[in-house]
């Protein structure tokens, strides 16, 4: 089934049909390379709700839930949606030039038909709609990116990881700009320190601040991760039901050594939990925007782009004699 993008009195939302028992988490790999809303699409297809935040239905009730929102063609939500939140001035032009012309849907009438011929097929079946902020799903797409810069940036000899992570410095502490979303607003205490942890601050406009008056820069994004740790394994950090969609611990005595077992019970944090664990695999950087890439260990040649946008980027660069 395909995705589609749609407006609402909640901001631009994604409408998701998935299975029943949709796939428990997307690709890390695919979500913190995913420069536009076009690519989140693919990388969020057929995958279960991200939170207890998504907006669940059974089909009967699909027609009901669609009467409010209007068609949205995902080109026009590149700077609203802040997808290039993380990347420098210089990456974002680029990318807004080359994310424009790309298209993954039309508008209006045949978008809206594409939508119901999907509703047709699914009917019959125990299929779920789904609709989510897409502001949630970059936040996830920010952080995950996050946590893998940060972590292939902390390798032995590198001593400014915030700074290559694109962590702006100010008053003895590092700053980044995060997804406009209330997800967020969850993944902080009622003291809005970020996991919970202190020296990691998230402001009301959505940027989080990690103190680095003490151990320099290493110190600084070992706090942040220690951070997101928390964040994921604690989701959320506030309300009733504070903590029910984080991690789980489960002894797993199926083999002659026993080993703890962990898994998300939300995809928000079973996506913080793969991004910060990822075993078998390597962490490279894109020569074009410096974005994280994931690989699996052995799998040939590492990429070089992290994307097709910025594999046109650096052919037009290259072409022009820019590289």
């Amino acid at each position: 089934m395909r995705n589609f993008i749609f407006s609402s009195y909640i901001g631009p939302v994604f409408v998701r049909i998935i299975p029943p028992f949709g796939r428990p988490s997307c690709a890390v790999a695919d979500l913190a390379t995913a420069m536009d809303p076009t690519d989140l699409i693919e990388a969020t297809d057929g995958i279960a709700p991200l939170s207890s935040s998504s907006t669940v239905v059974p089909m009967a009730r699909a027609m009901e839930t669609l009467g409010s929102l209007v068609p949205c063609n995902p080109d026009e939500l590149f700077s609203a949606t802040r997808f290039a939140s993380m990347f420098s001035d210089v990456a974002y032009e680029f990318h807004s030039k080359y994310a424009l012309s790309r298209r993954s849907g039309s508008s209006g009438g045949s978008y809206t038909s594409d939508l119901l011929d999907d509703l047709a097929i699914a009917r019959g079946g125990d299929s779920l709609l789904v609709v989510e902020r897409i502001t949630d799903w970059a936040l996830a797409r920010d952080l995950t990116s996050l946590a893998l810069r940060v972590l292939g940036h902390l390798a032995p000899g590198k001593e400014t990881p915030m700074e290559d992570s694109c962590f702006v410095a100010y008053d003895n502490s590092y700053h980044i700009q995060l997804a406009d979303t209330p997800l967020l607003d969850l993944l902080a205490d009622e003291k809005g320190r970020f996991g919970g942890e202190d020296g990691v601050h998230l402001y009301d406009d959505r940027s989080l601040s990690i103190d680095a008056q003490i151990g320099g820069q290493r110190a600084a994004a070992a706090k942040f991760l220690r951070a997101l740790q928390a964040a994921g394994m604690r989701f959320p950090l506030k309300g009733d039901d504070a903590g029910a969609e984080g991690w789980e611990f489960t002894d797993d005595f199926s083999s002659p050594n026993p080993h703890l077992k962990c898994r998300g019970r939300s995809t928000l944090s079973q996506l913080l939990f793969d991004a910060i664990y990822h075993e078998d695999a390597r962490i490279t950087f894109c020569k074009v925007c410096g974005n994280a890439i994931l690989a699996r260990k052995g799998r040939g040649r590492p990429r070089d782009y992290c994307s097709e946008i910025c594999r046109d980027m650096w052919n037009d660069m290259f072409a022009n004699g820019k590289s």
